[in-house]
């Protein structure tokens, strides 16, 4: 299974399925990694193989939408010109719950999806409409080949750095019900 990331400026790059995290477990920062970042992200799990899919053909590769989010090793980043990739590999730092959701339950902007981080991070962001939507898969479908059960997500907005100190909290709410909790800890 492939994780393809539409950043927030709009790049595509991929992270592995070992970055992978389904359920609520906390993420032990590895001690290499000093400042860690968050990013609220849409998703949408790959039904049918493709490459290169139109946008009139989109919702036929995707079956089901969710929310989640990313954590990235900011000190990673800067260190050199692989940063970005570097910091994007690392295990356990894609949190993407329940992949059996269904599309016509989550989608679209009427939905209000919110990240708090602390005391300090509160983004509160919306889903992307159908048409946007269409246009993220043949976005990611023009880089990508998609096989079936891998997911295309999308950034919802720019990453924020969570505070060092020690245990930060993680709590991602849809429309205003409790969704995902974890906590990151130093």
């Amino acid at each position: 299974m492939n994780i393809i990331i539409r950043t927030y400026k709009g790049n595509i790059v991929t992270r592995p399925d070992t970055s992978w995290k389904s359920r609520d477990e906390s993420f032990f920062a590895p001690g290499f990694v000093k400042s860690v970042s968050v990013s609220p992200v849409m998703f949408l799990k790959i039904c049918k193989a493709g490459k290169c899919v139109p946008t009139k053909f989109a919702s036929r590769y995707y079956d089901a939408i969710g929310y989640g989010f990313l954590l990235y090793a900011e000190n990673i980043i800067t260190e050199s010109e692989e940063g970005f990739s570097s910091a994007s590999c690392l295990d356990h730092t894609t949190f993407i719950p329940d992949l059996n959701l269904d599309k016509q339950f989550i989608a679209g902007p009427s939905r209000e999806f919110e990240l708090i981080a602390g005391t300090d991070i509160h983004l509160g962001v919306k889903g992307l409409s159908t048409d946007e939507i269409a246009v993220l898969v043949e976005q990611a479908t023009s880089r990508c080949l998609v096989r079936t059960a891998d997911i295309i997500a999308v950034e919802l907005s720019h990453r924020e750095c969570l505070p060092q100190n020690g245990r930060i909290e993680i709590k991602t709410l849809l429309d205003s019900k409790l969704y995902q909790n974890i906590e990151v800890i130093f």
